[in-house]
């Protein structure tokens, strides 16, 4: 459970990185 937590966070800050790199 809380692995699949942790991947989830960590799966959410690549997905916000990649949308900030898009707009910048």
């Amino acid at each position: 459970m809380l692995a699949y937590a942790s991947a989830l966070l960590l799966y959410q800050n690549i997905l916000m990185d990649g949308y900030d790199t898009k707009v910048f």
